[in-house]
């Protein structure tokens, strides 16, 4: 069995998705009810389902579920973003933290780094032209149409 980028991209999609829902489930069961980190939950469950929604269209090589994906990573990391240098601003200028605040800063950066690395890899590999190309050629409404012979015309050439 040849590894091509649709199936690539479908498993890692499926794996992500569904361990981002079962994860979120989880945790929303361990608290009891949705109370209390219902806005986060929501989201990471809806982020999953999608994930895990487009895993076997991408594995079948369908350019708009890449295209769907690419929409929601870039979403998702534009949020995840916003939120985290929020925090990590607002937790380096805290009055407890004065001591710290310059190693706090230094750990936030990290921590965004360290987040954003892997998912800056898997968009820079979803744009690449090899990829794009792998997609393309299993959509059907990507492709030319072919004019074909009517029964008709195919038995009069036959004489």
């Amino acid at each position: 069995m040849t590894s091509s980028w649709p199936r690539l991209v479908g498993i890692a999609s499926g794996t992500f998705g569904a361990a981002l829902t079962v994860g979120t489930g989880l945790e929303c069961v361990m608290a009891g009810s949705l109370g209390g980190h219902t806005a986060p939950n929501f989201i990471f469950a809806v982020c999953g389902c999608a994930f895990l929604v487009l895993a076997f269209p991408l594995y079948v090589g369908r350019d708009w579920a890449r295209r769907a994906v690419l929409v929601a990573s870039y979403f998702i990391l534009a949020t995840f973003a916003i939120f985290t240098f929020a925090f990590v601003f607002h937790w380096s200028r805290s009055s407890s933290a004065a001591p710290y605040s310059g190693l706090r800063m230094v750990i936030g950066i990290c921590s965004l780094i360290s987040f954003f690395t892997p998912a800056a890899f898997l968009l820079a590999v979803l744009h690449h032209p090899d990829v794009t190309r792998a997609f393309q050629g299993n959509d059907a409404s990507n492709q030319a149409m072919q004019p074909t012979a009517s029964p008709r015309t195919a038995s009069l050439s036959d004489d």
